[in-house]
């Protein structure tokens, strides 16, 4: 099975995927301010203590990974067994991002030029 991994803001979007982490944080830079600090890297089994606005890198579901490329990384996500995952995908309800109905995101795959301001 090949591996995707997910470049997101930990309490935000999904920035990039890929099939390695190098792809993915490639994915991502159109998306990401070059004073952004540094993406940390988690194994599957790392990454409990993150701080929220915290730019991460981590494997991620095929589910996922689809999604985003799909539809931009505005996403509900959550990290099951160390893994980033859509919330349909866990059994339990999964806390969701609290972004305003009526404003436009594009995060992701999608025009960077559309982006605005964070």
């Amino acid at each position: 099975m090949k591996q995707h991994c997910a470049v997101y803001q930990a309490g935000g979007p999904v920035y990039g995927v890929g099939e390695s982490p190098e792809a993915a944080e490639t994915n991502a830079q159109p998306w990401l301010d070059e004073d952004d600090t540094p993406i940390v890297r988690y194994a599957r089994t790392g990454g409990q203590g993150e701080v929220e606005g915290q730019l991460s890198c981590r494997p991620c579901s095929v589910a996922l990974a689809s999604d985003v490329e799909a539809n931009g990384g505005d996403v509900v996500y959550a990290i099951c067994d160390g893994m980033l995952c859509l919330a349909a995908e866990l059994d339990e309800p999964a806390l969701t991002l609290d972004l305003d109905p009526d404003e436009e995101a594009s995060f992701g795959p999608g025009n960077p030029a559309d982006y605005g301001d964070r």
